[in-house]
Formats: structure tokens, C-alpha cells, sequence
């Protein structure tokens, strides 16, 4: 995933679930609800995330408990 552009998304821009081996390099992304990068099940691996830029996070209420109060990346277990 490179180059990309999310933007106005009303429910995360990625969630990484089940997902190995993928390298996010250079996307960006402007105004979502929940979270922007979104590991779920903190069982992927070998994933490479640089060079990405998050800008304006939001509350979401459809979704997890967690979405309420958002982060641009959120991890479950970052080893």
C-alpha cells in the first residue's frame, strides 16, 4: 500500500487484521472517524508501516468502545 490517500472516511482509513508481510509507505490521511491504522488482532507480522502522515482523527461512536477516543495508530501489542 503506497501512495495512497484516504480522506472524509467515516470509519477508519486501515485496519491491518490478519494481514502479513505488507509494507505501508507514504499514504496520508486527513480527517477520519476512529482509528486511522487499526491492528485488531495484534497477530500480524512482518508488517512495515513508515513515511505515513495522519491528520485529524475523530470520534467515532459506531464502532469500538475504543473509536470514542481515537488514535491515529492503534496497536494492540506492538512487538
Amino acid at each position: 500500500m503506497k501512495g495512497l490517500s484516504v480522506h472524509h472516511s467515516f470509519h477508519r482509513a486501515f485496519t491491518i487484521h490478519g494481514v502479513h508481510n505488507v509494507t505501508f509507505e507514504d499514504n496520508v490521511v486527513y480527517d477520519t472517524m476512529g482509528h486511522s491504522f487499526f491492528w485488531e488482532d495484534a497477530s500480524e507480522t512482518n508488517n512495515i508501516v513508515r513515511n505515513n502522515l495522519v491528520m485529524r482523527t475523530r470520534p467515532a461512536t459506531s464502532s469500538l468502545n475504543s473509536d470514542m477516543t481515537p488514535a491515529s495508530y492503534w496497536l494492540t501489542n506492538a512487538e
